[in-house]
């Protein structure tokens, strides 16, 4: 059995995916999502930030070269 081949499950963890572009998030919300894990996601930080009023993630993923998010540096 190859590495890659071995049982893979995130069941129970919690993955926000934050991005601005809209396939990155169904294609990283479709390969999480398929190992078990909770997803969300936000195509804004300021959205992100919204969501996590109410919800808590174990991991975040995160485009960190947003335009939006860079400009307000």
């Amino acid at each position: 059995m190859y590495p890659w081949e071995a049982a893979t499950t995130l069941e129970g963890v919690r993955v926000l995916v934050v991005d601005d572009q809209q396939d990155t998030i169904e294609v990283l919300t479709a390969v999480l999502g398929q190992c078990g894990a909770e997803v969300r996601s936000a195509s804004s930080a300021a959205e992100a930030l919204e969501m996590l009023q109410e919800w808590k993630p174990d991991v975040l993923v995160s485009d960190i070269g947003m335009p939006v998010e860079e400009a307000m540096r």
